[in-house]
């Protein structure tokens, strides 16, 4: 029987990250939680769209427990608090001195870090059966080092750039293996600019979603129907805007973005900040309450709904909507 997987997030991130990533969740996890739980998530790079994370319907288990793990130890929650934001001020050190530190050092560092990062985020947005002091802990650890895990990224970024030299632009396509080791050749990253899946920890240069669906006997299920002129999601930020939307694929579509307009994406990090303090509302596809738009529309007090799922296929440049956070609703005011 084929297995079903649920798309996540999307994100701007390359292969590295995914690697990282994908370590992280599946054998950091495992570790820390003394064999009881982890993740395997794959991943679908397609040029126009992004990296797609995607989870089996199985991991709903794993996220109960890991919550359960924690709920029955909650004095070791407290450590792993304290311990990632240890590791995210030290990380943040190390970039805001750019230090000088070796690739292998620094992606480790960043591994290490990646599952405290998943046990904050599914216990602050998942964890409603735990005592609540366990879930405002989660939350207040996310919010307090949300830039540092894309900061730490683009400096690895920046060190691997330097590393290949010449062919530094080949940098978001290649895995740790090909950065220390041997460079694929050129035709490889042209197959690979034309989209790769990542799964199981294996990467399919110039796999599609068909042939991955294929191959390994598992679904992708498709947005649902975008006929509508509403959208519905969580409330991040309480609120009411109307104006005039504009949708960020990516963050180099910021620079575009005109104040007073409803910022509308997959989902924000630290690069869209720019566009995020002129915006009169966030919406999103994506996210829980700990998500990054959800920080920032706090900090900023602007109305904020998240997880509508399907915002950037519904909503184009130039519609004018409602966005109604305190019922949770985008209403279609007029299109383009």
């Amino acid at each position: 029987m084929s297995t079903t997987y649920i798309k996540v997030y999307t994100r701007d991130i390359s292969v590295l990250c995914v690697q990282y990533w994908y370590r992280g969740e599946r054998d950091g996890l495992a570790q820390v939680t003394c064999g009881n739980t982890s993740y395997a998530p794959m991943f679908v790079y397609e040029p126009d769209v992004g990296v797609s994370a995607w989870y089996s319907e199985d991991s709903s288990e794993d996220a109960r427990r890991l919550i359960q793990y924690f709920k029955d130890r909650p004095s070791l929650f407290a450590e792993r608090c304290d311990w990632y934001m240890q590791q995210c001020r030290e990380l943040r050190a190390i970039v805001d001195e750019k230090r000088e530190i070796g690739f292998v050092e620094l992606l480790r560092r960043i591994v290490d870090s990646m599952p405290n990062f998943t046990i904050a985020v599914v216990l602050g947005e998942e964890g409603q059966d735990i005592a609540p002091e366990l879930v405002d802990m989660a939350v207040a650890t996310r919010a307090a080092t949300d830039t540092v895990a894309w900061a730490a990224d683009a400096f690895l970024q920046d060190i691997v750039a330097e590393m290949l030299g010449e062919h530094a632009d080949w940098r978001t396509m290649l895995t740790a293996e090909e950065i220390i080791g041997v460079l694929p050749s050129p035709s490889e990253i042209e197959k690979r600019k034309t989209g790769w899946v990542f799964f199981q920890g294996v990467l399919y240069p110039g796999m599609t979603v068909q042939e991955c669906e294929k191959r390994f006997d598992i679904v992708l299920p498709q947005d649902v129907s975008t006929d509508c002129c509403e959208i519905t999601g969580q409330i991040a930020n309480g609120g009411v805007a109307h104006g005039t939307v504009r949708v960020l694929r990516s963050s180099k579509d910021c620079e575009a973005f005109v104040p007073g307009e409803v910022l509308v994406a997959s989902m924000t990090t630290p690069n869209y900040i720019s566009a995020m303090k002129r915006a009169i509302a966030f919406v999103t596809d994506e996210g829980g309450i700990t998500c990054h738009a959800a920080i920032i529309a706090r900090e900023l007090g602007v109305p904020c709904i998240i997880g509508t799922k399907i915002a950037t296929k519904v909503l184009k440049d130039g519609d004018v909507v409602e966005v109604d956070a305190e019922k949770g609703v985008v209403t279609i005011v007029k299109r383009i």
